[in-house]
């Protein structure tokens, strides 16, 4: 018979395993009490030795934690208990599930469990499970712990490393980080989940996270992690890499549209000095990218090569004969809308001579064109051909533009377009450029749930402290999704109230 002293009593009883330790001893208890009851005194059920067995294996743990003497952050639950145990079994699909629930938990106190696993567990997929999971409980004090996963010899546990890293920052499905594009974007603002892809500009990220994504692409031989490198860096707005995706993009081909998405992702201006060589490419889609990339980007250095694109396009009538222009309708149709995008004043010839085009996406891009202008002595003539216009699209472009050169009243229009789902990516687009907070107020309380999300994010952008009053009492009794926007749109206007540059004396 073994003896247990007093102390090592109370280390047991003092350790974070204790309470599933009871509760185990209660099982077997109650298991072994029931054979003998019945008579069972040589045979002990299955169940009975399961529960014993899983008893020792908490003792097992216990001990290890009382002679390692390692401080618990925070007590464990009894299901964080039971999932740590679980860690320890010597099948791998009940590992990999243990670390899986422990990130469902966001257990932080399990921490260092899950470090221990992600980084010695020699199965693959539970050390993929655990760097996932650590991603999940969001404790970012990990990060030094979490980078070397991106070292691991299996490349699926790298693409974990990626999507753990990231979701420190922003929840991303894993779908996000392998899904294969299927085309370019269009030319709206609403092209990935509503900026949900992105780092808020309030929450920094870790340097260290940047140059670890970072170095894995310089250097990963496996496409599909180097494909989510691309992406993580451009959903955590790593500006510091532009250079390196833009190295990226000239080594690999395939990686070209992620690339230009991550510019974008990342909105620095800069960057469309990269995407402008595309505007001529082989590849129609491409080019249409490339050249959307530096529309949204709104760079003015792109205006003159997009001027080119567009009006090189068409049959011309020659000495010889009709030549063809080698720009595809569709390109020149991308170059246009990247120019309406953009609206510089250069560009207003170019509006104005295809105001009447058969093509309304042309018609209507032009209209946006003249909107961002902005300029009011277009009212006259915008106002003649609003009459005229049959296309909704269109007609909708021209209210924004009647908007945009002095005309608030037609934000109206603009808003009630949310509702309308044909038009609702177009409306929402026009809505995030409102040029004042006073126009958004009277649609912040929206009935339609589609539409109040475009409000608030607008509100975001360019709201101070009276949209954050008008804000606040939607974070509170609100659906999950509308207090949400609400809170990222607060803390959005607090941040950048509290970095504005100090006035001029």
């Amino acid at each position: 018979m073994i003896v247990v002293g007093d102390a090592f009593s109370n280390q047991i009883i003092s350790s974070p395993f204790f309470g599933f330790f009871e509760v185990s001893i209660r099982r077997a208890a109650g298991m072994i009490a029931r054979c003998a009851s019945s008579g069972a005194s040589v045979r002990v059920s299955g169940m009975a030795m399961k529960t014993m067995l899983q008893l020792g294996l908490v003792i097992a743990l216990a001990l290890t934690s009382v002679s390692d003497g390692r401080a618990q952050e925070a007590p464990l639950s009894l299901d964080e208990r039971e999932a740590v145990v679980r860690l320890q079994s010597g099948k791998a699909s009940v590992r990999r599930d243990a670390a899986g629930k422990l990130g469902e938990l966001k257990s932080r106190a399990a921490g260092a469990d899950l470090v221990r696993v992600a980084t010695t567990d020699p199965d693959a997929t539970v050390r993929r499970a655990a760097i996932v999971a650590l991603g999940r409980v969001g404790d970012r004090t990990r990060i030094p712990e979490m980078t070397p996963a991106l070292g691991d010899p299996n490349s699926d546990v790298r693409r974990g490393a990626i999507e753990g890293l990231v979701n420190l920052y922003i929840g991303r499905d894993p779908g996000f980080f392998t899904r294969v594009r299927s085309g370019f974007s269009k030319a709206v603002p609403f092209w990935d989940e509503r900026n949900s892809t992105t780092v808020e500009p309030y929450d920094p990220v870790d340097p260290q996270v940047i140059a670890a994504i970072s170095g894995l692409l310089k250097v990963e031989a496996d496409d599909g992690n180097r494909v989510a490198a691309v992406r993580a860096l451009g959903a955590l707005r790593a500006a510091s890499e532009i250079d390196a995706l833009a190295d990226a993009m000239g080594a690999h081909d395939h990686l070209k549209s992620d690339v230009l998405d991550a510019y974008v992702r990342i909105g620095d201006t800069s960057a469309a000095r990269y995407a402008i060589p595309l505007f001529e490419s082989s590849s129609d889609d491409l080019a249409a990218q490339a050249m959307l990339t530096a529309g949204r980007l709104r760079a003015a250095d792109s205006v003159e090569p997009l001027q080119k694109i567009y009006s090189t396009g068409g049959p011309k009538k020659g000495v010889v004969g009709t030549v063809t222009s080698v720009f595809s309708p569709e390109r020149r149709k991308a170059a246009m809308q990247a120019l309406a995008l953009i609206g510089d004043p250069r560009s207003e010839s170019l509006f104005l001579s295809d105001l009447y085009d058969k093509d309304p996406d042309i018609r209507q891009a032009c209209y946006d064109g003249l909107a961002r202008m902005a300029d009011p002595k277009f009212l006259p003539l915008v106002t003649r051909n609003g009459q005229l216009e049959k296309k909704e699209d269109v007609r909708l472009a021209q209210s924004f533009a009647l908007y945009k050169m002095g005309q608030p009243g037609l934000f109206g229009v603009l808003a009630t377009a949310l509702r309308n789902g044909s038009q609702r990516e177009q409306a929402s687009g026009y809505v995030l450029e409102a040029d004042n907070q006073t126009h958004l107020m009277p649609f912040l309380q929206a009935p339609d749930g589609d539409a109040q999300l475009v409000v608030i994010e607008a509100l975001g952008r360019i709201g101070d402290k009276d949209a954050v009053e008008a804000l606040r009492p939607l974070i509170r009794g609100s659906k999950p999704d509308v207090a949400l926007a609400a809170d990222r749109a607060v803390r959005r206007i607090e941040w950048r109230i509290a970095n504005a540059p100090a006035p001029q004396p």
